[in-house]
């Protein structure tokens, strides 16, 4: 049987794109899932590692897989080192093959071969893994929430209950993503009320004063900061809870941040409510690309 690998990277809302595209592939190929959580070992990543709070299977590649993938990521650019270390990771004459996301889908519609396949990029599209979003929404739901969250739960459920996320952290002078402010929020929030009745916001931000200084005016909101401890510019320390909080409001206002995606995707309410902005980079670029892409879901809303 074939395997394989994810170089696993990134904060919550990337592990989760990473291991959804992965885990749809191994299920419609028959393939084992394993990973390299090597990137997690850099003091500045070693607490962003998120995967262990929900119950899935998590098989770490063995010591010596590691120290033979590390050499040949190093020593790539050399192609005769390439090609002897490729010949390591032979199963039955087959190579061993780095997939990227602009090379899944092919590879997830042709004739797969008993070798070790090694996704290692972003994998940032909803394409590779929407006909098991069913089976992900209940793998991607927490092993343990804290009594208070529990509480938070139980309001947003029994009321028209409306997520807002706020990225601040790292995106406040990011010259790649577009820092959402009022312009953005503002018209999302007046379109929400004028689509439901008696809307409750619950905000969701890694900067609950700016949150409460910016949006003083907005009436019938909470704002949730149980979970929103900064623990790095990446990660709070409750970002898995209220991921799962986002998901359970009955629609979302999301940030352009795959954290805050997730959010949305999850939702498993009867016809939610959710809006998107149209501006996601200041890369024009990757804006493009955006543009272009299949990450805003066809029932979602852009402003």
């Amino acid at each position: 049987m074939g395997e394989v690998i994810v170089r696993l990277k990134g904060g919550l809302g990337n592990q989760l794109f990473q291991y959804a595209s992965a885990y749809s592939f191994c299920k419609k190929h028959n393939l084992d899932l394993k990973f390299d959580l090597s990137f997690y070992n850099e003091s500045r990543y070693n607490d962003i590692y998120r995967l262990e709070y929900y119950d899935l299977e998590i098989n770490e590649i063995s010591k010596r897989k590691k120290e033979l993938l590390k050499s040949y990521l190093k020593n790539k650019k050399s192609q005769k080192r390439v090609l002897k270390l490729l010949n390591i990771f032979k199963k039955d004459n087959d190579l061993f093959e780095v997939v990227k996301a602009s090379s899944l889908k092919n590879i997830m519609n042709r004739e797969i071969h008993d070798t070790c396949y090694l996704f290692d990029d972003w994998f940032v599209n909803p394409d590779f893994f929407k006909n098991y979003r069913g089976e992900l929404t209940r793998m991607f739901t927490p092993i343990h929430l804290s009594d208070e969250s529990k509480q938070v739960l139980k309001n947003i459920q029994t009321c028209n209950s409306i997520s807002v996320h706020v990225r601040r952290g790292d995106y406040v002078g990011n010259p790649y993503f577009n820092n959402l402010n009022e312009s953005y929020y503002l018209p999302a929030i007046k379109e929400m009320q004028e689509s439901m009745e008696d809307v409750i916001f619950y905000f969701f931000s890694n900067d609950t004063d700016y949150v409460m200084n910016t949006f003083k005016d907005v009436t019938n909101k909470v704002i949730v900061s149980i979970n929103s401890t900064q623990l790095n510019k990446y990660s709070t320390k409750g970002d898995v809870e209220d991921l799962y909080l986002m998901a359970n409001c009955k629609g979302q206002i999301i940030a352009n941040s795959t954290f805050s995606w997730w959010g949305a995707f999850l939702n498993n309410n009867p016809n939610p409510k959710i809006i998107a902005p149209i501006k996601w980079y200041n890369d024009k670029k990757a804006q493009n690309n955006y543009q272009k892409s299949s990450l805003i879901l066809n029932n979602w809303s852009k402003i």
